[in-house]
């Protein structure tokens, strides 16, 4: 599925540009040195991949936001995010994603494996004059997450998670849309 413009048709970019007051929120909490997914115009951070840099083949280190292309190829992107933490590259990969439980992608790398917060109402990226059609969540993927997966499916962890100084019970529980 592609993205889709405000009436809901196929757009020509599957770039949407975060809200800046979500990534100032989400950046006060979770202190980003990494964005995965940026324009040269719209990097939220001073560390940055743009699409010349090609993120996915890129090592994922320290504390990333990610706000992928919401085209075909946001299983790869999803995926990057849950190894890298999983691997134990990341200390946190939160992304800002569109709401799609019906695809592959979010039961093979969000449910279950990342904290997951929705978006009360619809949310207007950067740039655009009205709301996304969609859904939105940010998703959270920490060690602790992928160490407790482990142990309740019975797999034995070699190393010990490290879990990252965030709020366990952070301001996300209840995102509101700032219109």
């Amino acid at each position: 599925m592609g993205a889709h413009d405000l009436l809901g048709s196929r757009s020509k970019s599957s770039d949407h540009p975060t809200p800046s007051w979500l990534f100032q929120l989400l950046d006060r909490i979770y202190c980003f040195d990494l964005d995965v997914a940026a324009g040269t115009d719209n990097a939220k951070c001073e560390r940055f991949f743009t699409e010349a840099d090609d993120g996915l083949v890129q090592p994922w280190t320290g504390r990333i936001w990610m706000n992928p292309p919401y085209g075909d190829e946001i299983a790869a992107w999803v995926k990057k995010a849950y190894d890298s933490v999983r691997l134990m590259d990341a200390i946190v990969v939160v992304g800002l994603l569109p709401v799609r439980t019906s695809s592959s992608w979010w039961h093979e790398y969000i449910e279950g494996k990342a904290r997951i917060e929705y978006v009360r109402g619809r949310l207007r990226f950067d740039g655009n004059e009205h709301d996304a059609p969609f859904a939105s969540c940010v998703a959270v993927w920490m060690p602790e997450l992928s160490k407790r997966r482990a142990e309740f499916m019975g797999i034995s962890t070699a190393a010990k998670a490290y879990v990252p100084d965030v709020k366990s019970h952070c301001a996300l529980d209840r995102i509101k849309v700032k219109k």
